[in-house]
């Protein structure tokens, strides 16, 4: 029998919604064996029930008939294809949206079989029950196909991995011209709810494009090749990969700072500081403090220019550095700060926070006593100069151990 059973894909979290879909499935068609047994009534009548009957509809049948399969190799079927595709539309949209979008793609193919069987097939198919999740099944694959559209599958028993675009082409191609014999001839002979698949096949591409899933892989993949090119040392041509990032997200953090490093590594220390300054500013501009600071990081370590930026700002950023655990750069940057700095607020407190740095953390308390003499010349009657004489002692003990 031929399976999918894996990606080349890789996936970032455990797929705990698609776990609990297949567990809910593997546990129900044993339970309405057993449920049959107790009880002595058929299995085909328990089928009658929780399963899609169009002749004798019933609204509450569109969710029960998707989680149950109509028999063992059923279930096995669609728990491989639940398993290998669910599982990375789920590191996509999360667990909450996969169970519902899983739900909505099982509706929809329901409905259209449901729909096709009273109109255009053999009134004997109407009363036969229609069961499984293929139609929510095939909603994920359409899902998975547009976010993953580079992907390719492993199949059991087949030596190659065909493309992920060419898997799903043939899939509709076959489920279409199935739904279209089945009109024809007003039967189904193989027993297969091939409309439903489409329905539900349909539903996962529209869906996948309206939350934009399509643009998601793009940039996934355009930032997937150029760190390619960058761990090759071809700055010219991850250069390249990173300004398409930008050209379609213009906000990507991570891609200015990859191509600030193209330009970096190609001598342009002019564009590098540019780009790694605008992250800069991004990242105060949003109130994201700390993620700022790290963007500085770079600036500083690669000995950069700084962008210009107001007296608050650096004062902000100095402290998110001690932060985030950089004490060395953010007592230097602090120094500068207020070295460079006019009279204010932001400067005298800078002076005591870069001092207390010096001391405490880097155990440097000649540069402390240095920014302790500066403070008490700028700041001679400052309320914070209790402060400043319990880091001048501090240093002095310092000094003398």
């Amino acid at each position: 029998m031929i399976l999918p059973y894996a990606t080349d894909q890789q996936t970032h979290r455990r797929p705990y919604a698609i776990l609990v879909l297949i567990g809910l499935q593997a546990i129900l068609l044993p339970l309405v064996y057993m449920v049959s047994g107790i009880t002595k009534m058929p299995v085909s009548r328990l089928f009658m029930y929780i399963g899609i009957v169009p002749a004798n509809f019933h609204l509450y049948s569109l969710l029960t008939y998707m989680f149950l399969q109509a028999g063992f190799i059923h279930l096995l079927l669609n728990m491989f294809f639940l398993w290998v595709f669910g599982a990375g539309v789920e590191d996509a949209i999360g667990s909450l949206r996969t169970i519902l979008l899983f739900i909505i793609c099982g509706i929809t193919g329901g409905l259209l079989q449901d729909a096709i069987t009273i109109r255009l097939l053999d009134s004997r198919i109407a009363m036969e029950p229609i069961l499984g999740s293929s139609a929510a099944c095939a909603g994920l694959i359409g899902l998975y196909a547009v976010r993953y559209y580079r992907a390719r599958i492993s199949f059991t028993l087949i030596p190659v991995k065909p493309h992920v675009v060419t898997v799903v082409s043939l899939f509709l191609l076959y489920e279409m011209s199935s739904g279209l014999w089945a009109i024809l001839t007003g039967r189904q002979q193989d027993g297969v709810a091939h409309w439903a698949h489409v329905g539900g096949f349909v539903c996962g591409l529209v869906i996948a494009h309206l939350m934009g899933l399509s643009r998601l892989g793009q940039s996934a993949y355009m930032k997937q090749d150029a760190e390619s090119a960058m761990e090759s040392t071809r700055p010219g041509a991850a250069m390249k990969r990173w300004a398409h990032v930008l050209q379609h997200d213009p906000s990507n953090l991570e891609a200015r700072k990859q191509l600030a490093l193209c330009w970096f590594m190609l001598g342009d220390t002019d564009q590098a500081s540019t780009l790694l300054g605008q992250n800069v500013s991004s990242c105060m501009e949003a109130g994201n403090r700390l993620e700022a600071a790290r963007c500085l990081c770079e600036l500083l370590s690669r000995h950069l220019p700084l962008p210009k930026l107001s007296t608050e700002w650096k004062y902000m950023l100095g402290c998110a550095l001690e932060e985030i655990e950089e004490s060395s750069y953010a007592a230097e940057f602090l120094k500068e700060m207020v070295l460079n700095a006019e009279v204010s607020i932001e400067a005298e407190n800078g002076i005591l926070k870069a001092a207390s740095i010096y001391v405490y953390k880097l155990d440097q308390p000649e540069a402390a006593l240095s920014l302790l003499d500066l403070f008490d010349k700028r700041f001679p009657k400052s309320t914070w100069s209790i402060h400043a004489a319990e880091l001048r002692k501090a240093c002095q003990n310092k000094s003398q151990q």
